[in-house]
């Protein structure tokens, strides 16, 4: 019969979260409704995997992609001559699929700057080189991750492109001052948001990660573009005027300055 979980190793775990000791009545607790939940996890986990792969014979995490236990070992193996650990294991994996993330996003930005659905290997950040540097010398700290370049928007937003997307949101031309004040304004909201991505990846915060990369997409796929330009029609035909001048675009802005896309 295989052992059950060590009290020991749920102390060490536990005092991660609180400074009060333990008492070994609780710790047994712990134990026993952990491994309960454990057992029903596993029920639910084999129900799962026999779904998605009805011939398989090895129990896996259903509900994520992952990365090979035993290929992460081979290639920590590779660089340590010390025992590889389950947890040293798990720890590698969950880096390497956090990179993989991480790494697939920055190069998701470059691709729809390029107005492209393809990711590329020129869309993926160049790699700092670490070759010549000695270990423990504190350039590669525990937690620390040097943030992926990003990509630069200035070739997307020209004044053509710019034209060209105002016409499929209104039937009103804009003029070129119209045009050169709208591509500066997102311009600069670009860079903000891209400022912004790299602050957040730095922080590793998931969340708000996602929520800067959908922001820079609608940017880029025009979702502000047309906020503007409905505006400024509208403050065009309240004016009766046939053309959108650098006035209107500026009215537009006053308008939606408070008005997250």
């Amino acid at each position: 019969m295989a052992k059950g979980l060590s009290t020991g190793r749920i102390s060490n775990i536990a005092k991660t979260v609180t400074d009060f000791n333990i008492g070994g009545d609780a710790k047994d607790a712990i134990k026993e409704q952990v491994e309960r939940e454990l057992a029903h996890r596993v029920e639910e986990m084999v129900a799962s995997c026999i779904e998605k792969e009805p011939d398989t014979k090895t129990l896996f995490d259903p509900d994520r992609p992952h990365l090979s236990t035993n290929r992460i070992r081979g290639l920590a193996s590779q660089h340590t001559d010390l025992n590889v650990s389950s947890s040293a294991i798990l720890a590698l994996k969950e880096y390497a699929e956090r990179r993989i993330r991480e790494l697939t996003k920055s190069a998701e930005i470059a691709a729809i700057l390029e107005n492209i659905r393809t990711i590329k290997a020129r869309h993926l950040p160049t790699a700092p080189s670490t070759e010549g540097k000695p270990a423990g010398d504190g350039s590669d700290q525990e937690g620390a991750s040097t943030p992926a370049p990003l990509p630069d928007a200035s070739d997307h937003f020209t004044d053509a492109s710019l034209k060209r997307l105002a016409k499929t949101f209104t039937p009103i031309p804009l003029d070129d001052d119209a045009i050169m004040e709208i591509r500066e304004r997102i311009y600069d909201e670009m860079e903000t948001e891209l400022i912004i991505l790299g602050e957040v990846h730095r922080k590793k915060d998931l969340r708000a990660i996602e929520t800067q990369y959908r922001s820079i997409q609608k940017l880029v796929e025009g979702v502000r573009m047309r906020q503007i330009v409905r505006e400024a029609e509208t403050v065009a035909k309240r004016r009766g005027k046939g053309i959108i001048s650098l006035e209107e675009v500026l009215a537009a802005y006053d308008s939606l300055q408070q008005v997250r896309f």
